[in-house]
């Protein structure tokens, strides 16, 4: 039987593919045909699906790239279906209703709608089977897959296994052939990206005095590259100190004296781009360390250190640095250290060196011992029997209260004794030494000692030892006596004093008397205020005191030095007394003394000359008195007398003569007042007063 098809659309419309196979409502024949035309459709779908990319050459595959290199591919978008149009029924024929849609499953030419998501471009494995990898294939005679056509816009989702197709759903339009002559542009190459920071680089805390290390991994903890390229570190630059380039890094060396924030500001960067970064430190100028009330061993560091041992015995090493260490309570043991450091020993029997630098170390409550050792250091014994010795350098040692011994060591040193019967020794060098109250013992040592006696009454033992040493009654008020050659010191304020081995002797304020010392080495003798004597009258061979000059020689004495005394005795021998402007007193003693008067200095235009005034207690037959070129002596009996005129001349005229002399006499007083005219104004400006009456002889020296 042959069956006769006429087509029932017009040319114009194109039946949709699927209605080609779709059931028609009302007719009754059997579903063989259709379960197998849905069988070949879908093997026909699944082959399309695979066979263009068996026909294509395979491409090069493209550079691999990161995740966060790629930006996140288009996805592949059908675009929307068509509206399905109707279909035509034939000629004559009323229109069936449509049966249900057969479900085909998922289609490949549909895919749903989905939110885009990075991907990463792997090489697939060859889907052909092993007797079609020989074949050739060309793609230019097999379809595209849809499935790599991007479309304009996403559609409705595809039914599924099992979801009846909706009224108007239809495939998209297959898309057109590819252009085999334009050329596939390649993805493009990644770019170099710069180094990434998480933030800035914590060195943490440095002491003032040290030394920081720093590391290339350091600089680079929160850096890294996103292309895995190697990191450097340049331009390394601080906001305070300095910073070195070593062969493993840097060294940090903070500024002297400085404290607080510093920011190291450096670049990182990967051969071809750079980034800022910053590292921060804190720079502390003193680190604090604290022991508890049991017994601690405390170590500081080679910076300036605080330390604080509180109770109990402790034992302090506090290292180098200019460090202050409080030791507390307890009986202590500190060394200082190198640095200049200052330690507070506190209550208890405590035992401190300073080690080198300049200390300041202070014993507190207790029986301490305090070593200054190498530096100008500062020793405070307070109170207690304490010991301290400065050691070298020039240092200054306050026993404080109590019953102390103080040993300046080398150096120009201070030792001040304080409350308490004390030792002081002064030791080499130039020293100071005071006692202070108490029975206090003495010793200047070796070297030019300057010893302050106390006003304690309490009767002291002076020795200024080796050098030139100085014996200081300068802050007694009331009269003393002072004998240098009996070794001896007595007053009222200052008890009596043994003194021994000192050339020089400061009196007080009072009216004192200062004996010599007939040693032969000379000594420096002050009076100080009021009206002083000086005493020669141990001195047995002649004497020249010279008070215009401030000199005393003679065999005994050596040269004496002399100030602020303005009475002088000489001793049994013939002493020469010159005398200046300055008035005096003088005392002869034993011999023939000659007293020689210089002229006064001339005045200043305008003024007069001023009057001067001298005494002598003890003028008597022998002694002369001279004045420019004239002797006065006392009238003798003839024979002498003529011996007079033998050695002076006999060639005399009363009428230039410029000395006059009258006697003066009453109850209480007789003396001999002489003046003289040095100048011849006629103003007797120089006037000489003598003890008694005397007959006196002008007599004019012969000049050889």
């Amino acid at each position: 039987m042959i069956i006769n098809v006429k087509g029932m659309r017009a040319d114009a419309a194109e039946t949709v593919p699927a209605e080609r196979y779709a059931a028609k409502a009302g007719e009754q024949e059997t579903r063989t045909p259709y379960v197998v035309g849905a069988a070949l459709i879908w093997l026909g779908l699944y082959l399309k699906s695979i066979f263009p990319a068996w026909g294509q050459d395979k491409a090069p595959s493209p550079p691999r790239a990161t995740i966060e290199d790629s930006a996140p591919p288009d996805l592949a978008m059908a675009a929307p279906a068509a509206p399905r149009a109707p279909a035509r029924q034939p000629e004559g024929d009323a229109p069936a209703p449509e049966p249900p849609p057969v479900d085909t499953g998922p289609s490949g030419f549909a895919p749903g709608p989905a939110a885009p998501v990075k991907s990463v471009q792997v090489e697939a494995p060859s889907l052909l089977l092993p007797w079609e990898q020989a074949l050739p294939v060309s793609a230019s005679r097999i379809a595209a897959n849809d499935n790599r056509i991007a479309a304009a816009a996403p559609v409705s989702p595809a039914p599924g296994i099992g979801q009846a197709s909706q009224p108007g759903d239809r495939p998209a339009d297959p898309p057109a052939e590819p252009d085999e002559d334009k050329p596939v542009a390649p993805l493009p190459e990644a770019g170099n990206r710069a180094p990434r920071l998480s933030g800035p680089v914590n060195l943490g805390e440095l002491a003032s005095c040290a030394v920081l290390a720093i590391g290339l991994g350091q600089l680079l903890r929160h850096a890294e590259d996103p292309d895995g390229d190697l990191l450097s570190v340049q331009d390394v630059t601080a906001s305070a100190g300095e910073v070195i380039r070593t062969e493993t890094g840097w060294s940090y060396i903070p500024d002297p004296d400085f404290s607080g924030p510093v920011t190291l500001s450096y670049q990182i960067g990967d051969g071809a781009a750079f980034v800022t970064q910053t590292a921060h430190l804190s720079v502390f100028e003193r680190h604090f360390l604290q022991g508890s009330d049991q017994d601690d061993n405390l170590l500081g560091s080679l910076c300036a250190d605080d330390i604080d041992g509180r109770d109990g015995d402790d034992n302090i090493d506090a290292g180098g640095g200019n460090d202050v260490v409080r030791g507390g309570r307890g009986d202590d043991h500190v060394l200082a250290g190198a640095g200049d450091d200052t330690v507070l020993g506190g209550a208890g029997d405590d035992v401190i060196f300073g080690g080198a630098g300049d200390d300041h170390l202070w014993g507190g409550a207790g029986n301490d011992r305090l070593f200054g050792q190498a530096g100008d250091d500062i020793l405070h014994g307070e109170a207690g029997d304490d010991l301290l010795e400065g050691g070298a350098g020039d240092d200054l040692l306050d026993g404080g209260s109590g019953h102390d011994s103080l040993y300046g060591g080398a150096g120009d040193d201070v030792l001040v004794g304080g409350a308490g019967d004390d030792l002081l020794e002064g030791g080499a060098g130039d020293d100071v030494l005071d006692d202070g109250a108490g029975v206090d013992v003495v010793r200047g040592g070796r070297g030019n000692d300057h010893i302050i006696a106390a006003l304690d009454g309490a009767g002291d033992h002076l020795d200024g030892g080796e050098g030139r040493d100085v014996l200081d009654y300068s802050a007694a008020s009331k009269s003393l006596h002072i004998d240098l050659e009996a070794g001896r010191a007595s007053g009222e304020e200052i008890g009596n004093d043994t003194i021994a081995g000192f050339e020089a002797v400061v009196a007080g304020s009072g009216d004192d008397h200062v004996i010599a010392a007939l040693d032969g080495a000379g000594s420096s003798l002050d009076g100080g205020e009021g009206t002083d004597v000086l005493d020669y009258s141990a001195a047995e061979d002649c004497l020249l005191i010279d008070l215009d000059a401030g000199l005393a020689v003679g065999v005994e004495i050596g040269t004496d030095v002399i100030t602020g005394l303005e009475a002088v005795r000489g001793g049994s021998g013939d002493d020469h007394f010159i005398l200046g402007d300055a008035p005096a007193c003088l005392e002869g003693g034993g011999g023939n003394d000659l007293f020689e008067f210089l002229p006064p200095a001339p005045p200043e235009p305008g003024t007069v000359v001023e009057a001067r005034s001298f005494e002598i207690l003890d003028f008597k037959v022998g002694d002369r008195l001279r004045m420019s070129k004239y002797d006065l002596f006392e009238r003798i009996l003839d024979k002498q007398e003529d011996e007079f005129e033998r050695i002076y001349g006999e060639d005399f005229d009363d009428d230039d003569i410029r000395i006059r002399f009258r006697h003066e006499r009453d109850d209480e007083i007789d003396r001999t007042v002489i003046e003289a005219d040095f100048n011849r104004d006629d103003i007797y400006e120089t006037t000489i007063t003598l003890e008694g009456r005397h007959l006196l002889v002008v007599v004019e020296q012969v000049v050889s």
